[in-house]
């Protein structure tokens, strides 16, 4: 089977993400066999087409490389730039129905089967019957709340009507286009049967066309000891942020990692960290994403606000912005626990990855999560419980090898090479 593959996510933000890391993983987990029996066609930006390969094994694979046909479009001048706007939106939205011009017909003539893991992209033109999508979630419509307002909903927090007709405009598009989507791709293939649901419930597809390749985890070897690597903080001065040495290590750690979006309530995480700090406990709270290289980088509003106003134990909370694996590995597996205070995951992949290096895992009981983690991590519904589980593990150190033995074995049960497996067999319907 010759498989087409939109390598552009590589290309985006989304290289360092849950997207990238599933594109990346069904390349890295491709066996023997796969490499005999299939060919690839990588479609990809002239422009950092580097980028697509840093974290790609590729020894063995048949594969070639087609560039994107990215069109220049011009803006019209003064006030005539709103009409321009208009259009290219309206175009935007009506290529959603003819097609992405990026991929031309004849690019996928000889194309057996193309599959686009970004499930907001456009699919290509002409390609029904060969086209499948990969569905994360539908975080940005069910958390209405923090994510995309209707009209109702943006008028009760004091946005005007204009203000609040573009809001139910925009949740107009996020899912019509996913409609559309949906409907075009032969095949659907969820990250776990949550998120199935979720696509069946909100969408109204026929659960029949959606296949669930749930996602995996780089298998560990505990008996190889991790050396600790070097890390730098970023602390924000009154000269503005800078970079220091920081070693972990000084005092017990909990810690956080990810994107801190408004479905993880970090603030719940600031706050039980001052409740463990208030009772007598002598942590630091380390946390790690690719917003978080200092206070200003942060893109959460509540939580920037949280820490420069209302902690005082600010000089033990480090933010590292994002870690290397040698480095997230190392945290993982040294952590007092990995905190994930998430009330919405289409999979929880960090939560995998933290079971799978005998992290001891709290985490809100919720959405996908119950679906991975099962009964081996703790679960919590508020800042305090968070705080009791935390300082719980204080009071009785020897309680963490039971819930670290309980999330390594069921970490063992997801595998990057059964995800690679679900998907080619769904490519294969």
């Amino acid at each position: 089977m010759k498989i087409g593959i939109d390598m552009s996510v590589l290309q985006s933000d989304h290289r360092f993400r849950g997207i990238g890391s599933v594109v990346v993983n069904f390349i890295n987990n491709l066996s023997e066999s796969d490499k005999s029996e299939h060919s690839f066609v990588f479609f990809v930006e002239v422009k950092d087409e580097g980028k697509t390969y840093e974290q790609l094994k590729l020894d063995g694979l048949k594969y070639e490389v087609r560039y994107l046909h990215n069109k220049i479009y011009t803006t019209l001048p003064g006030q005539l730039a709103i009409v321009s706007k208009i259009f290219y939106k309206a175009l935007g939205y009506i290529q959603y129905l003819t097609g992405d011009p990026r991929i031309s017909t004849s690019d996928l003539s000889d194309i057996d089967r193309f599959i686009q893991f970004d499930q907001n992209r456009k699919l290509p033109r002409k390609a029904h019957e060969r086209v499948a999508l990969f569905l994360h979630d539908l975080i940005p419509y069910v958390l209405e709340a923090d994510y995309l307002w209707s009209f109702k909903t943006a008028r009760l927090h004091g946005k005007s009507f204009k203000g609040s007709v573009k809001s139910e405009l925009l949740r107009f598009q996020y899912m019509s286009r996913l409609k559309i989507n949906a409907k075009r791709a032969r095949t659907l293939i969820a990250n776990s049967e949550y998120t199935k649901k979720d696509f069946v419930k909100y969408l109204n597809l026929n659960p029949s066309k959606i296949s669930v390749a749930q996602l995996g985890v780089n298998t560990v070897n505990e008996e190889n000891e991790i050396a600790k690597p070097s890390f730098i903080e970023y602390r924000t001065t009154m000269w503005g942020t800078v970079t220091q040495e920081f070693d972990p290590q000084t005092k017990p750690f909990i810690l956080f990692m990810g994107g801190t979006d408004f479905r993880r309530k970090m603030v719940d995480l600031l706050a039980a960290f001052n409740n463990i700090r208030a009772r007598g406990f002598d942590v630091s709270l380390v946390l790690s994403g690719d917003s978080l290289e200092g206070i200003e980088d942060i893109k959460n509003p509540i939580m920037k606000s949280y820490i420069q106003n209302n902690t005082s134990y600010l000089s033990d909370i480090h933010l590292l912005g994002y870690v290397d694996n040698i480095q997230r590995d190392w945290l993982y597996k040294n952590t007092l626990a990995f905190i994930f205070p998430s009330v919405y995951e289409g999979f929880g992949l960090p939560v995998l990855e933290a079971m799978s290096h005998r992290a001891a895992v709290i985490t809100y009981d919720n959405t996908a999560i119950t679906e991975v983690a099962g009964k081996s991590v703790l679960y919590a519904d508020s800042f305090l419980q968070i705080a009791e589980h935390v300082t719980a593990i204080l009071d009785n150190p020897k309680s963490l090898e039971k819930i670290k033995q309980l999330g390594v074995a069921r970490a063992q049960l997801f595998t990057w090479e059964k995800t690679k497996d679900k998907i080619l067999k769904a490519l294969s319907r």
